[in-house]
């Protein structure tokens, strides 16, 4: 027989009922097995994850307990954004403190999608720049082009002669 484990998110509203129906964390605490500061952090997490967090938390194992007590401590619109961008790049809990920790380095890839079609439009071609996720002050400026007189034209613009 295959017993599955409860959600971490079911123990933490559980918790939260039991709290919020006059049962103390210390009692809890008692009843259950865990230490008392166990308790008030999983409260915490059931008062503090945003719904739409805690969806996606529900939706895919990959976001964890850890990952969902550093994004407890953001506002409801940053948990969601950091949560997806958990998923997209597949952070650990450790890079995802590092990403909240450094915001210099968070830039959101939709000010890269920006960049890309402004410095397209100044251009006059197809420009991709993206952010190097593993080293994120370093990334890429793509210039596509379309047969020779489109790269000698792109040439020209840089000032490029091509031999």
């Amino acid at each position: 027989m295959v017993t599955s484990t409860p959600h971490f998110l079911d123990r933490c509203e559980s918790m939260l009922r039991a709290v919020e129906s006059g049962d103390s964390c210390a009692s809890i605490a008692r009843r259950d097995g865990f230490s008392s500061s166990l308790v008030r952090h999983t409260v915490r997490l059931a008062r503090k994850l945003s719904t739409e967090t805690k969806a996606l938390c529900r939706q895919r194992v990959e976001l964890s307990m850890g990952h969902a007590r550093v994004l407890a401590s953001l506002d409801a619109k940053d948990q969601e954004e950091f949560a997806r961008r958990v998923l997209a790049h597949g952070w650990s809990v450790r890079q995802l403190e590092d990403r909240i920790r450094r915001p210099d380095e968070n830039v959101p890839d939709s000010y890269f999608d920006r960049l890309s079609e402004h410095m397209s439009e100044q251009f006059g071609h197809p420009i991709t720049v993206t952010q190097d996720r593993s080293a994120p002050r370093n990334g890429r400026i793509i210039i596509r082009y379309v047969g020779f007189d489109d790269f000698d034209n792109v040439c020209s613009k840089l000032g490029v002669t091509a031999e």
